[in-house]
């Protein structure tokens, strides 16, 4: 999903890399603009996800989670009504460790395509 919509950001911006380029900017500096825009995409989401989910942890942390509806499956395996979640630490720097990772290498080849663009066919692009 992340490559999918870094590609179609690229796509967008056929033009825009075009004349970048065509004023002189280097394929090296274009990739590094699409990497850094991805780790800073992933980093704002990551830090808003985390904020979201912290409070909600927390709230059905407090009132639980009622799952009585599946009552009889829940029975099969020992498990009462409600679910109460608990969040640790290391459970957040893991995900936040892999979402960072995941978002730079789904970087890598969408910076790769607007690096190799031509001047002359990106700006002609429609």
């Amino acid at each position: 999903g992340i490559v999918n919509t870094l590609l179609m950001a690229i796509m967008e911006r056929i033009r825009e890399f075009g004349i970048m380029m065509a004023l002189g900017v280097r394929p090296q500096k274009i990739f590094r603009l699409v990497v850094a825009e991805s780790v800073l995409l992933c980093f704002s989401g990551l830090v808003l996800g985390n904020l979201f989910s912290y409070f909600l942890v927390l709230y059905v942390s407090k009132r639980g989670l009622n799952l009585s509806i599946f009552s009889k499956s829940l029975e099969s395996f020992g498990i009462g009504h409600f679910i109460y979640p608990h969040l640790t630490i290391s459970m957040v720097l893991i995900g936040a460790v892999t979402v960072l990772i995941m978002g730079i290498l789904a970087s890598l080849y969408p910076g790769y395509k607007a690096s190799r663009l031509r001047p002359v066919e990106a700006l002609r692009y429609i």
